[in-house]
């Protein structure tokens, strides 16, 4: 299961659906691609043709400390800090534990 804890994404794992194991957070250090370059949000995955890829959404132009700050709202932002950019990486199992590498995406749907 993967969820957007606006820091990041956070993973959890689990056998039965019923008892869930937090994993290491993906997505959460900013990439180098064109609007990549801070968290992830809003995250889902396709499965195509053997691999899994997860699409997920950043907001290129808000800044980390603005976001965080416990007073953030929406209201008052102007479209440079509401734009979204949409992102795709593919996620990989390394001895149980789902990674993605956002800077090195091959994908072709």
């Amino acid at each position: 299961m993967i969820t957007d804890t606006w820091n990041g994404l956070g993973v959890y794992k689990s056998t039965d659906a019923q008892h869930w194991k937090r994993c290491p957070d993906i997505l959460k250090e900013p990439g180098i691609r064109k609007d990549d370059g801070t968290i992830a949000n809003h995250a889902d995955v396709l499965v195509y043709q053997g691999h899994a890829y997860i699409f997920y959404f950043t907001h290129p132009e808000l800044k980390a400390e603005e976001r965080n700050h416990p007073d953030f709202s929406w209201k008052g932002r102007g479209y440079e800090q509401r734009r979204t950019s949409l992102q795709a990486a593919e996620l990989i199992s390394q001895n149980g534990i789902l990674v993605c590498d956002r800077d090195h995406v091959n994908i072709e749907l």
